[in-house]
């Protein structure tokens, strides 16, 4: 449901929701592990803390790409991969950052060639104001009629 929303406006959950559903998992991820601790030792361990980590990072990193603008070349294509799979081609471009691996690796990668068409409906202040695209992003994006 989260995800749908997210579609169709610039809708992130709090981060306490994500934690409220993430934290428990990880808990008892993490007390299986320490309970078979002989079996997995301290690698079990931090590769635990580490799945926790690594989910928080893209989750401010997924954030990032909806509320600020990019400031290299390789955040713009980024963003117009992920905004392709919003906006374009939900069945593709599953992953961002690191998941463009797998979505080469499963077939569901779209390169966003030229200008990738976001909608006007979906509030990011740093792209457009409702009714342009910034000059800077002109060549890159334009809004949906």
């Amino acid at each position: 449901m989260e995800h749908k929303r997210h579609h169709a406006s610039n809708f992130f959950a709090p981060f306490w929701i994500k934690a409220y559903l993430v934290v428990p998992l990880m808990f008892t991820f993490a007390a299986l592990i320490v309970s078979h601790l002989p079996l997995f030792g301290l690698n079990g361990v931090a590769f635990a803390a580490g799945v926790t980590v690594s989910y928080a990072a893209l989750e401010l990193l997924h954030y990032s790409f909806h509320n600020t603008a990019p400031s290299t070349s390789v955040g713009l294509f980024f963003r117009k991969h992920h905004f392709a799979h919003h906006f374009e081609s939900p069945a593709s471009n599953f992953g961002f950052a690191g998941g463009i691996l797998l979505d080469l690796a499963f077939g569901t990668f779209v390169y966003a060639r030229g200008v990738v068409a976001v909608s006007p409906g979906y509030h990011m202040a740093w792209l457009h104001d409702g009714k342009t695209v910034k000059p800077e992003f002109a060549a890159h994006f334009r809004l949906k009629s």
